[in-house]
């Protein structure tokens, strides 16, 4: 994994990395588009999607240390279903996301070393599907984010 030097991007791609290398119930490779913005036509979404792109910075709301460098990244999944699709294997995808990332050992983002702290859907009303989506597009779409916090840096023995 070549580095940006920004570190949302470099977390970004070695969350994508990750999650291609894991096994899931479905077939996919992540991507991470460097316009950090999910948008695909309803053609794109005939098949499966998992888009990973960095989120907005999250402040630590109980310490509210500056200086304590937690990144958000949001991890899409989407594929267009129509009115009468079945959603549940998407759903248990979504959901073997999530529980991916619990208790998961640390990242190396170049010299830092991460940890995830949270995991959490992100849809209207803390759903994990857009509703909205779904009733409007005929589009499944959920979409996780992780918080992730460094926790020190990369030593050399």
């Amino acid at each position: 994994m070549a580095l940006t030097g920004c570190f949302a991007a470099d977390l970004a791609d070695a969350v994508t990395a990750d999650v291609n290398a894991a096994e899931f119930s479905q077939a996919f490779t992540a991507t991470r588009p460097k316009t950090w913005k999910i948008h695909y036509s309803q053609e794109d979404l005939k098949t499966l999607r998992v888009t990973i792109v960095p989120a907005p910075v999250t402040v630590d709301v109980e310490t509210r240390d500056e200086d304590l460098l937690l990144q958000s990244i949001d991890i899409g999944v989407q594929q267009r279903v129509g009115q009468t699709g079945d959603c549940d294997p998407l759903g248990r995808l979504a959901e073997e996301l999530r529980d991916h990332f619990h208790g998961m050992p640390e990242l190396t983002v170049g010299t830092q070393i991460a940890h995830c702290r949270e995991r959490r859907f992100v849809a209207p009303e803390n759903a994990m599907v857009a509703k909205q989506h779904l009733e409007d597009l005929g589009v499944f779409t959920a979409v996780l984010r992780t918080v992730w916090e460094v926790i020190g840096k990369v030593t050399e023995d």
